[in-house]
């Protein structure tokens, strides 16, 4: 089979600052890969401007699947929503507020094609300033055809690419406000790191000032007659 991949992308409007990074980082991400892709659009509202946003993405068959839930699902329950309707053989679970550079997605899928016998996953963007000072994230580094890449625990929550047998093998992500995170655990356990570039190949530009992880957290969806049914 040749490669298809499935990219999850959920959003929820925070404000009009990380509505336009969204927007924007859809964009770089369409704009940078060369690899057949269904984009899955799971948005969880508060801006009707983004939905039309991602409404007209769809109807230009950029997106192959947008969900809008009325109600902010978080992040986790969204991602989960989206499990269902994955096809590819490779799958990206990614943020909505990464810049990518060109060539990112196919970086990756060759990391991981290069080491069949390894249990990896990839990602375009490692985070030194936080790796140098723990080592016990470290695993040393990998070399493909001369290039260095590093190797870690603690690097992609925010933007992985992963066969998808490993996607399957993971299976949902836990409805927590760090949901990202205990994905990221439950890899480690099962022997899977994550190998990254030397140098980025993407950008955060959210700069983690997203979810404030100090707040209360629930997910609740709201029924027609006002009542809400909790799913945590």
């Amino acid at each position: 089979m040749s490669d298809i991949v499935s990219i999850i992308f959920v959003h929820w409007a925070q404000d009009e600052e990380r509505s336009a990074l969204a927007r924007a980082s859809l964009k770089s991400l369409l704009g940078t890969i060369h690899t057949p892709a269904e984009v899955i659009v799971i948005d969880n509202g508060n801006s009707l401007d983004d939905s039309k946003f991602f409404l007209e993405e769809c109807q230009k068959k950029n997106i192959a699947l947008y969900i809008r839930n009325a109600d902010n699902m978080h992040f986790s329950y969204a991602r989960n929503q989206a499990m269902p309707e994955v096809h590819g053989n490779w799958v990206v679970i990614a943020d909505n507020d990464i810049m990518y550079k060109d060539y990112w997605l196919e970086l990756g899928i060759k990391c991981i094609k290069y080491y069949p016998e390894k249990k990896l996953i990839a990602s375009p963007l490692n985070y030194p300033y936080v790796h140098k000072r723990d080592p016990r994230w470290r695993h040393g580094q990998l070399e493909i055809k001369g290039r260095h890449f590093n190797l870690t625990e603690r690097a992609g929550s925010n933007c992985m690419i992963m066969k998808r047998e490993t996607y399957e093998e993971m299976g949902k992500f836990e409805l927590h406000k760090k949901s990202g995170c205990l994905y990221a655990d439950k890899l480690v356990n099962s022997g899977y790191l994550v190998i990254t570039p030397a140098v980025n190949w993407a950008f955060d530009a959210g700069l983690r000032k997203g979810f404030n992880f100090t707040s209360e957290f629930s997910i609740k969806r709201k029924l027609s007659d006002g009542t809400e049914i909790s799913f945590t």
